[in-house]
């Protein structure tokens, strides 16, 4: 997905949003069984999806690009809390995407950060 999302033209773009949306499905499933192992993935899926949806012109698109940039930074501050210097800098890329969601919706970024880091109950990390 993350190789389709770089292509170019609409319909591939729509394309990899779908294949990044199936990714995030399934890694939400196996995240509920295995945290440790698939909570990352999903947080990168999420942080992805985040990215593609932003470039979108609709409002909807756009909110659906924080609610995922949220989420991706609270589940990376939950494996940041476990293992901080493996995920200080996905934890900090996924801020950055937050920022530009948030950016992109007239949001207060500091603001959805602490909602973000309040997801998981989580310190603010990195």
């Amino acid at each position: 997905a993350i190789c389709l999302a770089k292509l170019g033209d609409a319909a591939t773009h729509a394309e990899a949003v779908d294949c990044v949306r199936e990714a995030v499905a399934i890694r939400r499933d196996l995240a509920q069984a295995l945290p440790a192992v698939y909570r990352p993935r999903l947080a990168g899926s999420l942080n992805t999806l985040s990215n593609r949806l932003v470039e979108r012109d609709d409002a909807a698109s756009r909110a659906e690009a924080l609610d995922c940039a949220r989420e991706a930074v609270g589940l990376y501050a939950w494996c940041y809390a476990q293992r901080p210097a493996a995920f200080e800098r996905p934890m900090n890329i996924a801020k950055i995407t937050l920022m530009r969601a948030a950016a992109a919706m007239g949001a207060d970024d500091e603001a959805e950060l602490a909602k973000a880091l309040a997801l998981f109950d989580m310190p603010e990390a990195g």
